[in-house]
């Protein structure tokens, strides 16, 4: 099955920046210049929570419906997968993968995917969704991905229609760019 979506060629649009730096503070403001502008964006963020000055958790926030689920935590949980330092709530993957698949169908301007990372290159969280969307649909993608591993990302995923924007771009800059 072939998803649809307005664009004829898809492209993918990729902000970069280090861990923790504000990848997706640049997304959501990105987001919501793209949104002013009568775009349709569908897709989710991965809003982060601090303590003692490192990251403890990340809630999954659904773009279209402000929807929200805890997608992971440094903390152990019943059911919950340990991945790295973090353990993943298995709803939350699969409420993510969900509102994906039904992204592609709505034939939205955009997809968005905070983040493809690390974890994306083991084959885990969103390696199977976003492997999906490159393959079966023209949705263009917004990603968000570490400067560290762009190179490894593009060269696993063989992306090729791509433009790189590092968080030194003041997000109108981008979501300008993005929007022509």
């Amino acid at each position: 099955m072939s998803y649809l979506c307005p664009m004829a060629s898809q492209k993918v649009f990729i902000i970069s920046g280090a861990q923790g730096e504000g990848k997706t503070t640049r997304l959501k403001e990105v987001v919501r210049l793209l949104q002013q502008k009568r775009k349709s964006i569908a897709g989710f963020v991965a809003e982060g929570s601090w303590e003692n000055n490192k990251r403890s958790a990340f809630t999954l926030v659904n773009i279209e419906s402000g929807e929200s689920i805890p997608l992971c935590g440094s903390t152990a949980k019943n059911n919950w997968l340990k991945s790295g330092r973090f353990y993943f709530n298995r709803d939350a993957i699969a409420k993510g993968e969900k509102w994906l698949r039904e992204s592609s169908t709505s034939q939205p301007g955009f997809i968005v995917i905070d983040e493809i990372g690390i974890f994306e290159l083991d084959n885990k969280i969103w390696h199977a969704a976003f492997q999906k969307l490159l393959k079966q649909s023209n949705c263009n993608l917004i990603i968000t991905v570490r400067n560290s591993i762009i190179e490894r990302i593009v060269q696993k995923y063989n992306l090729e229609n791509i433009e790189v924007f590092s968080l030194k771009i003041a997000a109108n800059e981008i979501a300008e760019k993005i929007y022509n």
